[in-house]
């Protein structure tokens, strides 16, 4: 069971897309990808796909559904369509003829005198003509139309779900970590009794979350089902256990992998490798290598669940989504060991949403310009790994922290004198300002009071002077943060890092604005509105809740206006409380080393 053909139109920043799903000669699916910045449809693509995964599980098995008879695994509302137009409209088509239509309106039908929106979709215009008057509109789900109606395609479908894999890894999946304490929880693989199966019903799911726990059973069933003496059954299981240590090896990178079980009682699944590398619990790797386990192995065991009689790797079919592939996962593991694990199921359709310029990347070098597909939503235009936004986004990110660092260090360096750094360009004017006011300049006389360009490259900075490199400095480097930093005071060699004290009467919580006191910025408001905004909060002491606008954020684009005013009209009495940060720097420029 494939997707071949999606089409959405006026869904949220989707106003219209047309996908044909690609194909090799074989008839093979290739890989899809989805990209795009946050709130581009990325995830609201998949969610068509999957709902009609959930209904046709549905329909295959009616008596364990994963979602209620009469239900949608996806929300149908009038809030999802895009801003300015009267319906939206989505059409999944896949193999075999099968299909899911939605189709939801701004008012109900019968609220239209001229009959219907304005549609441009037959599809649209055919379920339209189907609802009852008193409806805004309808999904039809391989012919579940109304819901509770039999679908003319249960047979279909059934065979569809006992020869494919078919899964959803939603970008919430958990994963227990390596710290839990496993062994105060009933999670401790159990060999699987099977039984008869019974007609409409299945342990299967679609929907793939916090998996571990099925998948230890599942591997602990692989493992004991080699000693048994059948030979058929004998003989399949060491197919699966082949198909489960060709996963582990690509993960791992461990040579000769083999299984080992723990005492009874206590029964882990532990791996040791040729070269006597050992893991006592084989989910209790590093977290992305645990992930990467999770999702593969996902495949295998929904695959071992189907009607099938063969586990090797190659021949496993089916439809796997995966929103934010990358998620939890090194770059070593996005950019190589993801797409080759990806490459070693031919015949499985993945379609995937990233973030991830290495993924992408890695993704091209696997698979070759031709050989997956790159989508960029919201339009759903194909575009090649190189024109991936994300890629120049990170590269020039990249170079100027490069370029930040190489200037940071040759300041230092060459720096005759102490290094002041703070966080931004208004901050050095501010305390400057202050200096001069309160008549403190020779504070500041012979250190170089410099910009760091933000909170971020602050830390970069501390970060980048470990103490080694800290001890070797010849003059003082004083880092000084604003109040809303998270890090606290802190020395290492001839480096510290200094935070800011809060002003709490102050209506300004973050930035070094927040030293100036409430008449000061009312003052500045009053000579531009613009200068803030005002943000709410609730006093959760109250029993009312009340909320309150009483305090203020500097709005990022009048920051330097903002700093030009308080500078040029402020007093002494205005930067009062700048006199701590002055005390501060005197303590540590003026102490002996």
């Amino acid at each position: 069971m494939y997707a071949r053909r999606i089409q959405i139109t006026n869904y949220g920043p989707i106003e219209q897309l047309d996908i044909e799903f690609p194909f090799d000669e074989q008839g093979r699916p290739k890989p899809v990808v989805l990209v795009g910045a946050n709130g581009s449809g990325k995830s609201i693509f998949l969610s068509h796909i999957v709902n009609g995964l959930v209904a046709a599980k549905g329909v295959a098995y009616h008596l364990s559904p994963e979602v209620p008879l009469g239900h949608v695994y996806k929300t149908r509302s009038a809030i999802y369509i895009t801003s300015g137009r009267e319906y939206y409209f989505a059409r999944v088509d896949y193999s075999n003829g099968l299909s899911t239509t939605e189709l939801h309106a701004m008012r109900l039908r019968g609220d239209y005198r001229e009959g219907s929106p304005d549609f441009t979709e037959p599809d649209a215009i055919t379920l339209w003509n189907s609802i009852d008057l008193r409806e805004q509109g309808v999904t039809d789900a391989f012919g579940h139309h109304p819901p509770l109606a039999p679908s003319p395609h249960s047979e279909t479908i059934q065979g569809a779900f006992a020869a494919n894999c078919i899964l959803y890894f939603p970008a919430d999946r958990f994963e227990d970590p390596g710290w839990l304490a496993a062994a105060d929880l009933p999670v401790n693989p159990k060999h699987n009794q099977g039984g008869e199966r019974v007609a409409g019903t299945t342990t299967r799911r679609v929907i793939a979350s916090s998996m571990l726990r099925d998948l230890q059973d599942w591997l602990l069933d692989v493992v004991l089902s080699i000693a048994l003496t059948n030979t058929t059954q004998s003989d399949q299981g060491r197919q699966a256990l082949k198909a489960v240590e060709e996963i582990i090896t690509e993960v791992v990178g461990w040579r000769g992998v083999r299984f080992s079980l723990g005492e009874r009682g206590h029964r882990t699944i532990g791996i040791t490798s040729s070269d006597g590398q050992m893991v006592h619990n084989v989910f209790q790797l590093s977290s992305g290598e645990t992930s990467l386990l999770t999702l593969f192995l996902s495949i295998l065991r929904d695959y071992d669940l189907c009607e099938q009689t063969q586990l090797s790797i190659p021949e496993v079919r089916g439809i796997v989504v995966i929103d934010e592939i990358d998620l939890h996962l090194h770059a070593k593991h996005q950019h190589d060991v993801l797409p080759r694990l990806m490459r070693r199921f031919p015949q499985v359709q993945f379609i995937v949403t990233t973030h991830s310029p290495l993924f992408v990347l890695g993704m091209n070098n696997a698979f070759g310009d031709d050989g997956f597909a790159l989508y960029e939503m919201p339009q759903g235009q194909p575009i090649l790994a190189e024109e991936f936004r994300e890629f120049g986004n990170a590269y020039q990110a990249f170079a100027e922290t490069r370029r930040h660092a190489a200037e940071v260090r040759m300041a230092i360096e060459q720096a005759n004198s102490p290094v002041v750094y703070l966080e931004g360009p208004t901050d050095v004017r501010y305390v400057r300002r202050a200096a001069e006011l309160l008549g403190r300049l020779d504070v500041l006389d012979g250190a170089k009071v410099l910009s760091a360009g933000g909170e971020s490259r602050l830390k970069g900075i501390w970060t980048a002077l470990d103490s080694t490199l800290a001890q070797r400095i010849g003059q003082k480097v004083v880092l000084v943060a604003d109040c809303d930093s998270r890090l606290p005071n802190a020395v290492k060699g001839h480096v510290f890092w200094r935070r800011i004290a809060k002003i709490e009467t102050s209506p300004v919580e973050k930035g070094i604005e927040n030293l100036f006191a409430k008449e000061t910025l009312e003052r500045a408001r009053e000579q531009d509105p613009k200068f803030f905004t005002e943000v709410a909060h609730i006093e959760k002491e109250l029993p009312e809740q009340r909320v309150f606008f009483d305090r203020w954020a500097v709005q990022k684009e009048r920051k330097v206006d903002l700093c030009n005013w308080l500078c040029d009209n402020g007093t002494a009495e205005d930067f009062k409380d700048f006199a701590g940060v002055l005390d501060t720097l005197e303590e540590i420029l003026q102490s002996v080393s």
